[in-house]
């Protein structure tokens, strides 16, 4: 990802709340499923930069996974995630990986687990 690229993406996490990107760092627009965060890869950070999203979509990459960014209470928010189709298996995986919530794309609306 060039310099230019990240910029884009600060101003898509800022115009949208955030961006599920590929291994390959594209954002990708997925319409249905449920995004469950992979316990142990999550990260906040100050200042979004190029080595710290490299990173990142290297381990999204090695794993297989989506890395997740969004913005929360002034900080980059970063995580890895999978797309999984069926509810009832997102739930288990949410929970399984100790997760708050799991996210139903097609909705935009976060389920809660705890």
């Amino acid at each position: 990802m060039n310099k230019k690229q990240l910029e884009q993406l600060k101003e898509h996490i800022a115009k949208s709340g955030g961006a599920t990107l590929t291994a390959g760092g594209h954002i990708t627009a997925l319409s249905v499923g449920y995004m469950v965060s992979i316990k142990g890869y999550e990260k906040s950070v100050k200042r979004l930069t190029k080595k710290v999203l490299k990173k990142y979509l290297k381990l999204a990459k090695a794993h297989g996974l989506y890395a997740g960014v969004w913005l929360e209470n002034g900080l980059y928010c970063m995580d890895l995630s999978k797309n999984i189709a069926d509810k009832q298996s997102a739930i288990y995986e949410g929970i399984k990986n100790e997760q708050r919530a799991i996210y139903e794309i097609s909705t935009g609306a976060y389920i809660y687990l705890k």
